[in-house]
């Protein structure tokens, strides 16, 4: 376990130098996703590392799990489950969570009697990350310790178990927003079964304990409506090792559901998922496998303090006078910056979806959010602005404009990109050696020279061109060419020595 933890420790370390915090700080102007059963932000299971202010939540949930006859004379097993997670933001980047999970598994009778047992385990999570660039990607790593146990509220230490994950996220403004994760789970936790071989068939299942190592893979995406949000989740723990079973006997899960925001502070979640899983052997001689329920729902509500709300100074009560005297009147002042709107639209006039428009002024640079039909920036201050507008499949345009009041607008026309295809090939004498040859390109009048080996790439709208091919010692030579847009047009030629 020590040499585990190490080895975590040092790949941690290694995120934390490679990525500068500030980078990973920035917080994104749209809205994240709501917090899992960790009281962190994420889909369900997967993480979305560094999104919003919190500082404090919480998280409950509760559910039933159903699954199959694990073989003849066996009948179907019941679980009744649920957690409690809290969560703190002691930096930007950096998270941290204790979750308890707790489980009671009836099981049917296997010729000693049915029969039922409880589990509880702790889990503690750090999560270091965040938005890179625009936000729009987040990056992080995540460590997870679980110390497992046999009967709730027990605890094996020497079972304690490490997960080490990488998380990303592709974040946009608006949309929806689609993570994943890859890592590895240190195994310890067959140290908190009793002897294996005298283990009932139902209690190898309800333990959830493995001899195996995992390799962690996840995909999930969070789809925004108005205050809910719709969940799809696809998570796996693929056991590795000489005692694991065939892959496909792996804990697999795939998981659907809804979080609703009811205020500011509350949100409830609903999940159903499934796991296809094939199932493993429960022999007394078989090594220990986790079994997930055939099937499980989950209610859960989630509770984020509100540390971050804007102060309503409306509501703070007025300072007491001693003094008669009369308080100042303020004088008002000329405004100074107000908002300012950029229709951006394509050749045929219909508006432009999409684009990235920025007002810049001196040194400094505004961004414009896309409201209806239009970009919109909040604060620019008045005067001589330039607008900055960039869109997939148009020509970039940064065209100058004067703010002089609150309803300034402008307008931009953007022209479409023409994709360029390109010219190439290779020149030599008429021996068969590379020549450092000028290439010109009419009508454009453009020039480049090959290289000592006599090879040569020019990128070029779509059109016909007349080309000129000249080396000192050697006679000139003309050819017409056509090139298509992304396409490649091949020039090879040899030139005779003279003049």
């Amino acid at each position: 376990m020590p040499g585990c933890a190490l080895r975590a420790g040092r790949l941690l370390g290694a995120l934390i130098f490679a990525v500068p915090l500030t980078a990973l700080a920035q917080e994104r102007a749209s809205k994240p996703p709501g917090e899992t059963a960790w009281a962190l932000p994420g889909i369900v299971r997967i993480g979305v590392p560094g999104l919003g202010p919190r500082r404090v939540a919480f998280a409950g949930a509760a559910g039933y799990g159903y699954t199959e006859s694990q073989g003849n004379g066996d009948g179907a097993h019941h679980r009744a489950f649920g957690s409690v997670g809290a969560s703190v933001v002691p930096l930007p980047a950096l998270e941290l969570a204790l979750k308890f999970d707790g489980r009671y598994d009836i099981h049917p009778d296997d010729g000693q009697g049915s029969h039922g047992a409880g589990v509880g385990d702790p889990r503690l999570l750090a999560r270091y990350g965040g938005a890179l660039g625009d936000g729009s990607v987040t990056l992080g790593l995540e460590a997870i310790a679980w110390v497992p146990g046999q009967d709730a509220p027990s605890m094996s230490f020497d079972a304690t178990t490490l997960d080490a994950r990488m998380l990303a996220a592709f974040t946009p403004k608006k949309g929806p927003v689609v993570a994943g994760l890859a890592g590895f789970r240190w195994d310890n936790s067959a140290a908190a079964a009793p002897d294996k071989t005298r283990m009932r068939p139902g209690d190898r299942l309800a333990l959830g304990l493995s001899d195996s190592n995992a390799f962690l893979a996840g995909v999930g995406v969070s789809v925004p409506a108005g205050n809910t949000e719709i969940l799809g989740e696809a998570t796996a723990d693929f056991l590795i090792g000489s005692d694991a079973p065939e892959l496909l006997a792996s804990p697999i899960r795939l998981t659907a559901g809804a979080r609703h925001a009811l205020s500011s502070a509350f949100a409830l979640e609903g999940l159903f998922e499934v796991s296809p899983s094939k199932r493993p052997s429960l022999d007394p001689a078989a090594p220990l496998v986790p079994v997930e329920p055939r099937f499980a729902v989950t209610l859960g509500l989630r509770y984020r303090l509100p540390f971050d709300a804007p102060r309503d100074e409306s509501k703070e009560p007025s300072p007491s006078t001693t003094t008669t005297e009369p308080k100042p009147v303020a004088v008002p002042v000329a405004a100074k910056e107000g908002p300012f709107v950029v229709a951006v639209v394509g050749p045929d006039g219909a508006a432009v979806e999409g684009a990235t428009v920025e007002i810049v002024a001196g040194e400094k640079r505004w961004p414009a959010e896309p409201t209806e039909k239009a970009y919109r920036a909040a604060t620019v201050p008045f005067g001589d602005v330039t607008v900055v507008v960039k869109a997939e499949g148009f020509v970039p345009v940064e065209q100058p404009a004067r703010h002089e009041g609150s309803a300034a607008r402008t307008e931009i026309k953007l022209e479409a990109a023409v994709a360029e295809g390109q010219l190439r090939g290779l020149i030599r004498s008429f021996s068969g050696k590379g020549l450092g040859a000028t290439i010109r390109v009419d009508p454009l009048g453009k020039e480049v020279k090959a290289d000592p080996q006599g090879n040569f790439a020019v990128d070029l709208p779509p059109g016909d061109y007349e080309v000129t091919v000249t080396q000192q010692g050697f006679k000139p030579q003309h050819r017409k060419i056509h090139v298509d847009q992304n396409g490649v047009t091949v020039l090879n030629a040899e030139l005779f020595e003279g003049k």
